[in-house]
């Protein structure tokens, strides 16, 4: 206790996890190659044919790939409570604090998956990390109580600071009213803003190549109706007769070391019903109104070319060259 009912807490954690994924029987492409051609040192392999291959080329061609990664974080708290004065109603309650984190990840690729070598979608490496430094106060004061249709009445308030060594600072609030009727029913509203930090993979993830499940958009694009359609797929040079081979594309993903946080706003409103004539019954009604700017999300690659071509002359920014490409011979998306 510091004075009075007032109380206080520090503390101080680290925390690590690590982990292995690996997966067995993956070709090493190069000696897969090589054992091809016969190239001295390698063994012969003869490649036509179910159950064609000796132990001696598998074992030759094939590993177990591994990959590493994990996250770390440390923070440093210090917390008081207690009441800072009393109202006809009851005490008035706060709460104040500071606190200091870091946090880093990582994630290493097996080195034949990241030279490509493997028969596996090529990845590259995530690591990065970031610190943050916050303070907080908040406060719960009961402004009416024992009063006709107002059973009791009670307004929270709260506001963080936080500064960031990647993004600067940023001041988030909230505020409620809980208003107790009568027993059994109650109110609340909620107003308040809210701060997102991208995360160690959407900053510093590395490059990671994927298999797409999804139809190119000018794959039969002749005998369509669609004026757009055919205009935007002849303007990206798009035979007259191609046809997408397979249902899947090659697409790659990775962070983005430009982005910034994602901010947020939202009301609540809510009724709690909960009649003393019966025991355990509960039935709350709630509205949410929330509304986020520079949200953070990754965009699906099919999202992406639909959008495209459905769009008047090509103009929409998800047809950029930083989206995708396509082969000047055949069509086919890159």
């Amino acid at each position: 206790k510091v004075v009075g009912d007032w109380t206080w807490e520090a503390a101080v954690n680290w925390g690590r996890n690590t982990g292995i994924d690996a997966m067995t029987n993956i070709a090493n492409l190069e000696r897969v190659q090589k054992s091809m051609g016969c190239v001295p040192g390698a063994p012969c392999g003869d490649y036509l044919g179910e159950g064609s291959l000796s132990k001696e080329v598998l074992d030759y061609i094939l590993y177990t790939s591994r990959d590493t990664g994990g996250n770390e974080q440390r923070s440093v708290t210090l917390d008081f409570a207690g009441t800072v004065f009393e109202l006809p109603a009851g005490p008035v309650g706060a709460a104040a604090g500071l606190l200091y984190r870091e946090e880093k990840g990582w994630r290493d690729p097996d080195a034949l998956t990241v030279l490509g070598i493997g028969n596996t979608n090529q990845q590259e490496s995530i690591s990065g990390k970031m610190q943050a430094k916050e303070a907080y106060l908040e406060v719960s004061a009961p402004l009416l109580a024992d009063l006709p249709m107002m059973k009791l009445l009670v307004a929270d308030g709260a506001v963080r600071y936080s500064d960031y060594d990647l993004f600067g600072d940023n001041l988030t609030y909230k505020g409620s009213l809980n208003w107790t009727v009568i027993d059994g029913l109650r109110l609340r509203a909620t107003y308040g803003t809210g701060f997102r930090v991208p995360s160690v993979p959407e900053l510093f993830g590395g490059v990671s190549e994927g298999n797409l499940t999804t139809t190119d958009p000018c794959s039969g694009y002749s005998a369509s109706g669609n004026a757009t359609l055919v205009a935007n797929c002849k303007a990206s040079g798009v035979p007259a007769g191609f046809r997408q081979l397979g249902n899947t594309i090659l697409t790659t993903n990775g962070g983005n070391s430009d982005l910034q946080p994602e901010e947020a706003k939202t009301l609540t409103l809510g009724v709690v019903f909960t009649p003393p004539q019966v025991s355990g019954l509960s039935v709350t009604v709630d509205y949410f109104d929330i509304k986020i700017t520079d949200a953070i999300r990754s965009i699906p690659g099919s999202t992406k070319l639909a959008v495209c071509y459905a769009s008047a002359g090509l103009t929409h920014p998800f047809c950029g060259p930083t989206n995708y490409t396509r082969s000047t011979l055949t069509g086919e998306v890159n």
